[in-house]
C-alpha cells in the first residue's frame, strides 16, 4: 500500500509541474509575440531577457521526471 501511495503522490506532483511548465511556456511564447510591436533594439533586449529568464527557471522538466517515475510495482521491486 505504501508503494501505491508513493507512486501516486509522485505522479500527481509531476502533473502539477506539467501544468506549471505549460503556464510558463505560454508566458514566454506570448511575450515573444508581443515583441513584434517593438523597435529592433527593444526587441533584441526583450528576447535576451526572456532567454535569461528561461535559463533561470530551467529545472528538471515534467517529462524528465515522468521518465524517472516509478510505478507501485517498481517501488516494491526497489525495496
Amino acid at each position: 500500500m505504501e508503494a501505491y501511495r508513493a507512486s501516486r503522490t509522485e505522479l500527481k506532483s509531476i502533473m502539477v509541474q506539467w501544468a506549471e511548465n505549460k503556464r510558463l511556456e505560454q508566458f514566454f511564447h506570448e511575450a515573444e509575440s508581443d515583441t513584434a510591436t517593438l523597435d529592433v533594439q527593444q526587441k533584441v533586449q526583450v528576447i535576451e531577457r526572456l532567454q535569461l529568464a528561461r535559463q533561470f527557471l530551467s529545472e528538471d522538466s515534467a517529462i524528465e521526471r515522468l521518465l524517472e517515475w516509478k510505478t507501485p510495482q517498481e517501488h516494491l521491486n526497489k525495496e
